[in-house]
């Protein structure tokens, strides 16, 4: 048998593991069992019963992070001596 540490045990009463818990509930359960330091990661997988097989089911999709990647994003013009200051004006960063 395994054994495991003090917070480990003291985290492991708080989960049911014969419960399924909602989406939410497992969100705020997950934040209040980590035992780390650092902001981990969840992962999530969901069964769609689509067949790749066929052009007509597959998924495909993106989505938008809440708070972005953390990149700043910078627009660089090559552009002639006249037209500089409309570029500046229309958000260029490096003319």
């Amino acid at each position: 048998m395994a054994k495991h540490g003090k917070k480990y045990r003291e985290v492991a009463k708080l989960v049911d593991p014969l419960k399924q818990y909602s989406l939410e509930e497992a969100v705020t359960l997950a934040k209040k069992v980590s035992t780390s330091t650092f902001g981990g990661s969840m992962e999530i997988a969901v069964k769609t019963f689509a067949n790749p097989k066929y052009n007509d089911q597959m998924i495909r999709a993106t989505t938008v992070l809440p708070h972005g990647t953390g990149k700043k994003i910078r627009i660089a013009v090559y552009i002639s001596d006249d037209k500089q200051d409309e570029a500046k004006k229309a958000g260029a960063d490096l003319v």
